[in-house]
């Protein structure tokens, strides 16, 4: 089960990152960044809102439950000039209009975007974007063009004022914190996958292998254990929530193909029906935002979480990054 739920909702755009000690955690991660990295982060007066280490998610493994305190951190996320930056061989591999769009990212920050290259950064992620002004790449990402817009165009979105989800503690003690990162990435993607494809990209290929993964998930037992969880009471947020959450990514952000279309057909079962409905209502919210301006985009993010997915207002803030005027 375990082993399901970290991988149904593989986080896309964002993968999981590692935890911070609390002491780490009170400063702004710009300052720490200004610490390890010459010209660092941008000084207060950019537009930034203070952003800390660790406010945008760390896995469940990285929470001790019987202390509430955080593991030692992940050298790699603490001292990012421990990693490769691959900026320069990234740059020089874009199309001139994404080029032209980071261009515009680097203003905000007043440097450039570093491009780490982070070997552990999980099987399933294509990539990670970070608020902090940085992108996360796995090794078979490398090269990979859809990957990198996808990621530049996630950090475009944000710094002309669109927000991002954040979970706080409480998703995750309960496990579902990256699906919920994960949601308020779709957000931006139906929003901006047409501009890609226009320029010659294909960023919906690269949802099709979690399709396939997670329909052989379900298929490899956990669907036919599901009517007994129910009956025990133990269907927790986490199911509901990485289940809803993987009906919206299939419906609303895949291209129609067999792997997409054998994935849905599973929801169509009585077990999964209610996931697919309530899926339903949150893809409504997010088409609702095309070409809409960020505090409405907010409004809608606010309904998907508190009304559609039923979640307590501790469970995650939604955040502006940047006020972009």
């Amino acid at each position: 089960y375990t082993k399901f739920c970290e991988q149904l909702v593989p986080g896309l755009p964002f993968a999981t990152r590692h935890g911070q000690p609390e002491a780490l955690a009170a400063e702004p991660f710009g300052v720490l960044y200004r610490k390890h990295v010459p010209g660092g982060f941008p000084e207060a007066g950019v537009g930034w809102n203070g952003g800390r280490v660790g406010s945008h998610g760390m896995p469940p493994a990285a929470l001790s439950l019987n202390s509430a305190h955080f593991v030692p951190p992940h050298e790699a996320t603490v001292c990012p000039q421990m990693r490769t930056d691959i900026y320069d061989e990234v740059r020089s591999r874009l199309p001139v209009e994404i080029a032209a769009l980071l261009d515009q990212v680097e203003e905000v920050y007043l440097r450039r975007v570093p491009f780490f290259l982070v070997p552990d950064l999980g099987v399933s992620a294509g990539g990670r974007a970070d608020p902090e002004g940085f992108v996360e790449l796995p090794p078979h990402s490398r090269s990979n063009l859809n990957v990198i817009s996808e990621e530049i165009l996630h950090l475009h979105r944000w710094t002309r004022g669109y927000p991002v989800i954040e979970p706080q503690r409480l998703a995750v003690a309960e496990g579902y914190d990256d699906a919920l990162r994960a949601l308020g990435g779709y957000f931006d993607e139906y929003a901006f996958f047409p501009y890609l494809e226009s320029v010659g990209l294909d960023p919906k290929s690269e949802l099709e292998p979690t399709f396939v993964k997670a329909a052989d998930l379900l298929r490899g037992g956990l669907l036919d254990r599901i009517p007994q969880v129910y009956r025990s009471g133990q269907f927790t947020l986490e199911w509901r929530v990485k289940l809803t959450l993987t009906h919206v990514r299939a419906s609303l952000l895949g291209a129609p193909s067999p792997a997409r279309d054998s994935l849905l057909e599973l929801f169509e079962g009585v077990s999964l029906r209610e996931c697919a409905e309530v899926g339903g209502r949150i893809s409504s919210e997010i088409t609702q935002t095309l070409n809409a301006a960020p505090d409405q985009v907010a409004a809608h993010m606010r309904v998907s979480l508190f009304t559609h997915l039923g979640l307590h207002q501790d469970t995650a803030t939604i955040r502006h990054l940047f006020r972009f005027t």
